[in-house]
Order: structure tokens, then C-alpha cells, then sequence
């Protein structure tokens, strides 16, 4: 029997419920969460959808036991849905991690920030989603996770954080990991640490997801036997924008950390109509997309996970690996966009044309500073000068 493979909406996971028989032979799960019909915005509508979604989560959890032929499931809320009034509750995560079979061994949890814990009567001790997910973990190949905090006990036990007066930190172990990426990246910034990690009084500035998962994961891959030596583990973020200097550009950063590398992009907003965002790669790339989620995925790289045309959402290895068409890429080309929009113009655009010379490029980090959240700066030349009147935005000669 060919393998099945299936890309769930919500609305549709009732009948998959109700149809248990059909599914045993499921190869890949995908559920797609995206706002439910509400009967209004007010807020005790908004509760009642939120206890709907949450009961309706349990009952796949229950449907997801079974299926023993299961290799991957993705839970996955599209970014930039402009219908988000909805959480998606931990214990339901949960729930469903924990009924995930042994023969699942890739994994995306990514809930768009959208994760909170369940309150009120009966909602019983809280979920801590990153020490749910360090149980299944040890049996995956590849792993994409993004939640609205995250923090090293994802990865281990003991001191979540570098430099902490805490019991020294030990890390499991992944023997069956080849790929695994952690998404720290929230809006242009990076999601705060899970509170259960959270240091008392906080320290300024304080410790965020990027500061306690980077250290879990470093401590994991230097200590002989834990992982392969050739598994990725990759960890990504932004820096934030900053509005006093536009010389400094949004960042996402990739973390290498078994290598100790990693690639820094410089990311744009170019225009409105049509709507444009540039990303520059390094060695004189340059990417254009109407999408920033597209951005990410280039930056994610290798290690991410891709949405094949049926919906479903893989890594990108068993993409290939399985024979399946992707969804057509919404990146451009840097020069053809540029050829297609000849009246659009951006500042560092201007300024390179001005003196001639490229000034920003993506860039590959080494060493101890690999980790440097540092944005990249749009080099300003010999012989010219950033009036901090114009936010030193444009170039003007000495």
C-alpha cells in the first residue's frame, strides 16, 4: 500500500477523529491551526473558542496514539494570519506530543507565539511545553520548534542559564538527531525565556530564549557522546529594529552550534505597492520577497522545514528524500525585482549607486563571537559621512 500523508485543517479534525480505521496507515500528519469561526470578539467568546480548541486538540491526541506507522507530525499556525484571536492551550500541546508513537521521528511545534497556559477551574498544574518535549526528542531525526518561550530544558537539566549559581547543567542525549532548528525569533526580537527559567530579580538586561537555548545546546554538543558528530543544531533569531539608526538593519541570525558559525542576513523594507522586503545573503546575494516569512525560511536554511504543495509541512530532506513538490518559492531574485520595479528605490540601493561601492552584505560569524547578536551595520566609505540629522541614513560627501 502506498504511504498516506495528510495535511489537516481544524475543521477537520473531527472527522479524522471519528475515522480511525482510515488513518493507520499515515506516513506524515500535518495540522494547520488557523482562527476558528468566532461568534464574536468579545472577550467571553473568545474564552468559549479557546476551551473549544483545546478540547478538540485532546480529542486528536487521542486519534495520534495509534497510528504506528506515523514518521512525522507538524503542528503549525501560518504566520502573519491577520484572524489570530485565539490560544492554543499547553496542556492540549502537550497532550499531543505525549501521544506521539515511537515510530514518529520528525517533529514541528511551531504555535506562532500563540501557546499560553490553560487557566481557570480544574486547568490543574502548569505545562512546561520545553520539558514535555526533551521526553520525545531522543527519537527524532529532525526537529523544528518554535513556542512563545522557550528556554535549555529543552535539552537538559540543572542550570538554565550561563553563568547561573544553579546546579551544573546535564544534557540528554540525541542519538537519532540529524537536523534540529529552534526558532527563537518573536515579531523583529527574540521570545523571552520560558517563566519557570526566569531569573528572580531579573537581571538587566535580562536573559531571553536565544541566551538560555543557545547554552543548553552548546553544553550538549561538547560533551563526547551526546549527539552525532554530524547533526545540525542550529538556533535562529532577530535583532531588533532600531529606529535611531538606520544604518543598523534588522538581523536574523543562524547559530551553527556544533561548528561554532553563524550566518547573519540583513533584512529591508523596501515598499508598499506591491509590497516588498529585501534580504541580502552573502558573496553579493540579494533576496526580494512580498513576505517575510519566506525571509525566514531562506534563513532557517537546511535545517527548516518545507511546505510541500499538499500542505504538508516536512524537513526539508524528506522533502527530497520522498519525491514531493514544494509550494513555489516567494523569493526574487534581488536584480530581476529590481529590472521588474525600475521606479522603486531603497536608501542603501541609493547610497551604493551614489559611492559606487556595496556596502552591506549577509556575513558568516566564527569563534566567540558566533553567538553575537550585533546587527549589521551599512558600512559607510572612505571619503563619505552619515549626518545623524537623517537618522544616518543616507550618505552625503565629506
Amino acid at each position: 500500500m502506498e504511504p498516506q500523508d495528510m495535511a489537516l485543517l481544524y475543521d477537520d479534525i473531527d472527522s479524522f477523529v471519528a475515522s480511525p480505521a482510515s488513518n493507520l496507515e499515515l506516513r506524515s500528519l500535518t495540522l494547520r491551526l488557523t482562527q476558528t469561526t468566532l461568534l464574536s470578539h468579545e472577550p467571553q467568546d473568545v474564552e468559549t473558542n479557546n476551551l473549544q480548541v483545546e478540547q478538540t486538540l485532546t480529542r486528536l491526541a487521542g486519534a495520534i496514539a495509534p497510528l504506528n506507522r506515523l514518521c512525522a507530525f507538524s503542528l503549525y499556525v501560518p504566520p502573519h494570519n491577520s484572524g489570530h484571536h485565539f490560544e492554543i492551550s499547553q496542556t492540549a500541546i502537550a497532550s499531543i506530543i505525549e501521544s506521539l508513537p515511537q515510530s514518529c521521528v520528525s517533529l514541528e511545534i511551531d504555535t506562532a507565539g500563540l501557546d499560553h497556559a490553560t487557566t481557570g477551574p480544574g486547568s490543574g498544574a502548569p505545562i512546561h511545553l520545553c520539558e514535555t518535549l526533551r521526553t520525545v526528542l531522543p527519537q527524532m531525526r529532525y526537529a523544528r520548534l518554535s513556542l512563545r518561550t522557550m528556554c535549555s530544558s529543552l535539552f537538559g537539566t540543572g542550570a538554565v542559564l550561563p553563568q547561573s549559581d544553579a546546579s551544573p547543567y546535564n544534557p540528554i542525549t540525541l542519538p537519532n538527531m540529524q537536523g534540529l532548528l529552534v526558532n527563537c525569533k518573536r515579531a523583529w526580537g527574540t521570545a523571552p525565556i520560558c517563566a519557570a527559567s526566569a531569573q528572580t530579580p531579573a537581571p538587566t538586561p535580562a536573559w531571553d530564549s536565544w541566551d538560555s537555548v543557545t547554552h543548553g545546546l552548546q553544553t550538549l554538543a561538547t560533551e563526547p557522546g551526546r549527539v552525532r558528530p554530524t547533526a545540525n543544531l542550529c538556533v535562529l533569531t532577530s535583532t531588533p529594529q532600531d529606529n535611531s539608526d538606520k544604518s543598523k538593519y534588522v538581523t536574523l541570525i543562524r547559530a551553527d552550534i556544533a561548528s561554532q558559525t553563524s550566518h547573519a542576513f540583513p533584512v529591508a523594507f523596501v515598499s508598499r505597492g506591491p509590497t516588498a522586503w529585501l534580504m541580502r545573503t552573502g558573496e553579493g546575494r540579494e533576496v526580494i520577497s512580498s513576505d517575510t516569512a519566506a525571509l525566514v525560511d531562506a534563513a532557517e536554511g537546511q535545517t527548516g522545514w518545507a511546505t510541500a504543495g499538499n500542505g504538508l509541512r516536512l524537513p526539508v530532506q524528506l522533502v527530497a528524500k520522498w519525491g514531493l513538490e514544494t509550494r513555489e518559492s516567494a523569493l526574487d531574485d534581488g536584480s530581476v525585482w529590481r529590472a521588474s520595479n525600475p521606479r522603486k528605490m531603497h536608501l542603501l540601493w541609493y547610497n551604493e549607486k551614489l559611492c559606487g561601492e556595496r556596502l552591506l552584505d549577509g556575513e558568516m560569524r566564527v569563534g566567540k563571537s558566533y553567538l553575537s547578536r550585533e546587527p549589521l551595520v551599512e558600512r559607510t566609505p572612505a571619503g563619505w559621512q552619515r549626518p545623524d540629522t537623517l537618522l544616518r541614513a543616507q550618505l552625503e560627501p565629506l
